[in-house]
């Protein structure tokens, strides 16, 4: 196309004004995006437990193995000793006395006896089966506490004592605490 420059404008070029314009704000943004596609990689890669990068590792389980017990061998276990076939009845006899001897005496089954009568009493722990909700009123009893168990639901509570006023029962709590590992609990008896 000719030139028909008549009013004193300068030519323009067909060319863009600026030439590679935006150079280092652009390296620095493709840097910032590589960044925080990486770390979002360690990240996901490390909570789902592929690469554990921070964090507590999982201990790896450790396999022992136990020699075998070898038993000693006895005189009886050896073939051609001789055997005493003498008295086999009075052999027998001497081991049910051993046995009958050694045989733990069944536990009656012991019920806890409560004293009073009030409705309030001090909740000392809660236990999902009977026998350790009785098993630690046992041990509070043997002491020489007024212990008792309730059932409460799926539960069961192990108390201490009855008493006719809150009052008294908080009284006893606050007796109590410095013995046991958790704070105890002011409760109604039934409830």
């Amino acid at each position: 196309m000719p030139n028909l420059n008549v009013k004193g404008e300068t030519p323009r070029s067909s060319a863009p004004a600026s030439s590679g314009g935006g150079g280092i704000p652009k390296v620095l943004i493709i840097i910032l995006v590589v960044v925080v596609v990486l770390g979002g990689a360690a990240f996901v890669l490390n909570t789902t437990g592929v690469v554990k990068l921070w964090g507590k590792k999982k201990a790896q389980p450790v396999l022992v193995s136990t020699p075998e017990e070898t038993l000693p061998v006895t005189a009886q276990e050896v073939p051609g000793a001789p055997v005493d076939t003498t008295s086999p009845a009075m052999a027998v006899e001497e081991n049910l006395t051993k046995l009958e001897a050694n045989a733990p005496v069944p536990a009656a089954e012991t019920k806890t006896v409560v004293k009073g009568s009030g409705a309030y009493t001090v909740q000392i722990s809660s236990w999902p089966t009977r026998e350790k909700a009785e098993a630690q009123a046992k041990v509070f009893a043997d002491a020489g506490f007024e212990a008792f168990t309730e059932p409460l639901g799926t539960y069961f509570r192990v108390c201490i004592g009855r008493y006719e006023t809150k009052a008294a029962a908080k009284a006893q709590a606050v007796q109590m605490e410095p013995m046991l590992e958790t704070m105890p609990v002011i409760a109604k008896v039934g409830k």
